[in-house]
């Protein structure tokens, strides 16, 4: 007997009635307007996450027990601990994961799926809302048309007002206009300033900040669980499972033979890089290291990628190129030679920036050739452990984010800067005799760069003509200073690496 799911049933609303609703939806909406409307970002995308998980749990009342309240909690403060040591794109992508995360742990368990509750964290904030108005929309087609009723006598009371304050409203703006002495009157009042706040509070530009709000807290507010579907009994003699055609592409053979020559291939690349790379043999005549170096990382990361690719739709978990041990062993030694080819882009990358120094785009290359090595290194334990493709999945998504995590505590234009101002460079790899540092370039990374260009000012000023010449560097530290000072003075704006910064300058602005 097989049971599957019949139509899907319509998604229920998490208990809380509509008028909480909308005060916790006003509220956060304030809150959003005093916290980001023209203000600097920093500690308070920290102060409104943490409002926003606390609406969630006000306005759909739980009965989760107190362990899992526990580790909803935990992943939260984790979450956002990144955008309080510094606001950053990566920090702010965290501190959202962790309040989609903590609203999937708290309504909807602990999850049997790394990928899974990924993916429900993700489609959390705008499916909610498009549901809601599916809902709304059904309710409204399936009730009755509601007879009219006679309005309360208080409704009555205020409608008979309405025509006179409006057209009075008017006779006094105009009589304002034409009569001088009531006109003075209202300068008086200075009723224009308080016109003119009410507009600019009203601005359209704050409307849309405030929609925008709207649209993005209102599914944390109405939170949405869909039902279980009923299940279905179906005779036991239909299956569900089609037929599986013969695969002409991808048969044993076929694998066997590709394997064969890809090992092939990838050693004599694997040689190449040896001899040059790793043994120091010198370069064909008019080939310099930082080209060998720039035109290779490129090509050799995505031919690892689609290695990695081909492995995982061949070696389909109980299939038989699993089992096969001369499939296992062709795999395992071209993952090998793959891992070799990765390690080699990397020393590529490092050859190019000894000459050419260290930028953001380099730094995320070492970042993400890095994370390609221990993605094979996953598929290898896969394959060797025969855990299925969902293992390495939820493995890769957490060696990801891990890596991710670590680099928001990362001071990376500190590091950049400290690199780029530190490194003399050792032939045959360096361009020039003299340290030419591109002080515009660290300037455009930010204020954080300040104590490498402190550390360049005061040893050696004169090692070459370049750009390191004091001359240069005072006019971007100035400029550097006064930002950083001016952004902090904003409390929204604090970070603990921005107040590390400010603890510094107080003791070296002026050297």
């Amino acid at each position: 007997m097989i049971a599957v799911s019949d139509k899907p049933r319509p998604t229920v609303l998490r208990r809380g009635g509509l008028h909480l609703r909308a005060t916790v939806a006003v509220i956060l909406i304030t809150v959003a307007d005093w916290l980001f409307f023209n203000q600097p970002l920093g500690i308070s995308i920290a102060a409104f996450s943490l409002v926003l998980a606390a609406a969630a749990i006000i306005a759909n009342p739980t009965a989760a027990p107190a362990r899992r309240i526990a580790v909803s909690v935990t992943v939260l403060l984790v979450c956002l601990m990144p955008v309080v040591e510094d606001c950053n794109p990566l920090s702010v992508f965290f501190s959202i994961l962790g309040v989609t995360l903590f609203v999937q742990l708290t309504m909807a368990g602990l999850p049997s799926s790394l990928a899974g509750k990924l993916l429900e964290a993700a489609l959390q904030p705008v499916p909610g809302f498009i549901r809601d108005f599916e809902t709304v929309e059904a309710s409204v087609e399936m009730a009755p048309a509601p007879l009219p009723q006679p309005a309360s006598p208080l409704v009555r009371s205020l409608a008979i007002w309405i025509v006179p304050f409006l057209l009075g409203g008017i006779f006094i703006g105009l009589f304002a206009i034409a009569n001088p002495l009531l006109g003075n009157l209202f300068e008086v009042m200075d009723l224009r300033a308080a016109l003119r706040a009410v507009l600019d509070l009203l601005s359209p530009l704050r409307m849309l900040f405030w929609f925008a709000t709207f649209v993005a807290t209102w599914s944390f507010v109405a939170i949405y669980v869909p039902s279980k579907p009923r299940p279905v009994a179906l005779p036991p003699q239909l299956s569900l499972e089609p037929e599986q055609p013969a695969n002409f592409l991808f048969n044993d053979a076929s694998i066997t033979r590709s394997l064969m020559v890809f090992n092939l291939i990838f050693a004599v690349q694997t040689a190449s890089d040896i001899s040059f790379l790793w043994s120091g043999v010198a370069l064909p005549r008019g080939l310099t290291y930082a080209d060998y170096a720039h035109r290779g990382a490129a090509p050799l990361i995505v031919a690892a990628l689609l290695a990695g690719a081909f492995v995982l739709v061949t070696m389909r978990p109980g299939g038989a190129a699993e089992r096969s041990y001369l499939m296992r062993a062709l795999v395992f030694a071209w993952i090998a030679q793959t891992v070799m080819l990765v390690l080699s882009s990397i020393l590529r990358l490092d050859l190019y920036v000894s000459v050419y120094s260290l930028t953001l785009l380099r730094v995320a290359a070492f970042v993400w050739m890095g994370l390609i090595a221990g993605g094979l290194a996953l598929i290898v334990a896969r394959i060797a452990m025969r855990w299925p493709n969902g293992w390495l999945i939820d493995a890769n998504l957490t060696l990801l984010l891990v890596t991710l995590y670590a680099c928001c505590f990362v001071n990376v234009p500190q590091l950049i800067a400290s690199y780029n101002i530190g490194h003399d460079g050792q032939p045959p790899y360096r361009a020039t005799q003299c340290r030419d540092v591109d002080v515009s370039y660290l300037a455009s990374l930010g204020p954080q760069v300040l104590p490498a260009l402190d550390t360049l000012r005061a040893e050696n000023p004169s090692v070459c003509d370049g750009a390191d010449n004091p001359a240069h560097i005072i006019p971007p530290r100035w400029q550097l200073i006064n930002e950083h000072v001016s952004r902090m003075a904003n409390w929204r704006a604090w970070s603990f690496r921005g107040w590390r910064l400010s603890k510094y300058l107080e003791a070296h602005a002026y050297d």
